[in-house]
């Protein structure tokens, strides 16, 4: 898995995947200051982002612009920017919690925005301005891969203890019901911090990999990375061998 996580972490990011929704009517409007709201469409290749940029004008007290990302496909859910700058020439901001950044130069008109989104590689973004916030609309889209109960295995949660580290970690254990010792896999995420589904994009790959295998006959154990989820502990600081001693651990424990 740790290949899969290397690929998809260029698209680790709080936004919305779109596979054929319709975009929201732009309508021109003044930009003489810091305010408004941009609408971009982020082409990552086998997938497409939708944002919404909300941008307000720097108050007297603090002296920045503060901004706003919204995910459409998300539940319309709000993220802070770090570090934006708006003017009549430029756009810039960066998303620590992703590591992305987004340079951009203003045209002439001041209602479009040709810049790149960097995270790892670069992409092209264009964000034009809206008059107003699309309203909520294609959120919360059905998965049909995703597990539905009844399950025929029981599924618990658990926690074990890194005793070396001192501290606990928190996961799923799914065991086949029939009476006759099983063998154990153990998921382990790879790049990035990772809860026990592996959610990306709103996809849960390890909990459907999780019931596959657990409805064959093999009891699974999935858990979420020190420091994310119910797991203890602090996930930038762990080294490689650290998160090898948390599996360990997990294997000893079972």
């Amino acid at each position: 898995m740790r290949s899969y996580n290397q690929i998809w972490a260029l698209w680790m990011l709080p936004v919305i995947v779109l596979t054929a929704a319709a975009a929201p009517s732009l309508h021109a409007s003044a930009a003489n200051d810091e305010t408004g709201i941009w609408y971009g469409e982020l082409d990552a290749g086998p997938r497409l982002f939708r944002f919404i940029i909300e941008t307000h004008s720097p108050s007297e007290s603090e002296g920045t612009i503060t901004a706003t990302l919204t995910s459409l496909d998300e539940g319309n859910a709000k993220f802070t920017l770090d570090d934006c700058l708006v003017d009549n020439t430029s756009m810039m901001f960066k998303l620590k919690a992703t590591r992305a950044i987004y340079e951009g130069t203003l045209d002439a008109s001041l209602q479009s925005v040709k810049g790149k989104w960097k995270q790892g590689v670069s992409f092209d973004l264009v964000f034009k301005r809206m008059e107003q916030v699309a309203p909520p609309g294609s959120g919360n889209r059905k998965r049909p891969q995703h597990p539905v109960a009844p399950f025929p295995y029981d599924s618990r949660d658990v926690v074990f203890r890194n005793e070396t580290e001192g501290i606990e970690l928190a996961g799923t254990l799914t065991i086949p019901r029939e009476a006759r010792p099983h063998p154990l896999a153990i998921l382990i995420s790879g790049s990035g911090p990772q809860d026990r589904d592996e959610t990306i994009l709103e996809h849960k790959p390890f909990w459907v990999i999780a019931d596959h295998l657990t409805r064959q006959g093999i009891a699974v154990l999935r858990y979420d990375d020190r420091g994310v989820g119910k797991s203890k502990g602090v996930f930038d600081k762990a080294t490689t061998a650290d998160f090898a001693s948390d599996w360990i651990q997990s294997h000893r424990g079972k």
